[in-house]
């Protein structure tokens, strides 16, 4: 087991906000990353197999042309039990709308393709692509409203109607911020 003392952290489109004692990785050259790389489908991430135990990826997995093959990458990099925290706007977000950088609008159970012991994953087994199996196990989601009255209200209809209707019936209206998940890599 990993103390703290020597987890090994990347954060990946680290932009201005770099993890503290993590690598920073981003394609912006102005943002003064640690490493300049650009996430493409199939090219590896500049790192050797089960290299780190922390991933961060706050408000990046939207900006990438192909997210299961940057996970399939997060995975392969990753040591077995790494913890890697997720962080993206949800599509009923002006934060999603408003940045044409976004290729992708996620909502709530975007990487459930990714648990083989949750919704999707159990289903359809996607993390099983490319030659690979890239399995996560989600171990917290977390969904993050604006801020003020009308972020209140919305927490309360969330947790009052729950996750599914809510996305489905309330979020045009009453729109969710972001969602953070925290994954545990299965090796």
């Amino acid at each position: 087991m990993t103390t703290e003392k020597n987890i090994r952290a990347l954060d990946l489109g680290c932009g201005k906000s770099k993890h503290p004692g993590a690598i920073g990785l981003d394609m912006n050259r102005g943002v003064n990353p640690d490493i300049i790389h650009e996430m493409r489908f199939k090219e590896n991430l500049p790192f050797a197999d089960n290299s780190f135990d922390r991933v961060y990826m706050i408000d990046f997995m939207e900006h990438v042309d192909n997210i299961e093959w940057m996970l399939s990458e997060v995975h392969r990099i990753s040591v077995p039990g790494a913890q890697v925290e997720v962080q993206y706007p949800h599509y009923s977000s002006p934060d999603f709308h408003n940045d044409v950088t976004h290729k992708h609008g996620l909502g709530i159970h975007a990487l459930d393709h990714f648990d083989p012991d949750y919704g999707f994953g159990k289903l359809h087994s996607s993390y099983t692509l490319f030659d690979r199996c890239f399995p996560f196990k989600i171990k917290k989601i977390d969904i993050n409203f604006q801020e003020g009255l009308m972020g209140r209200i919305s927490r309360f209809l969330f947790a009052k109607k729950g996750g599914d209707f809510y996305e489905s019936h309330l979020s045009a209206f009453l729109p969710i911020k972001n969602v953070h998940i925290d994954l545990e890599v299965i090796k």
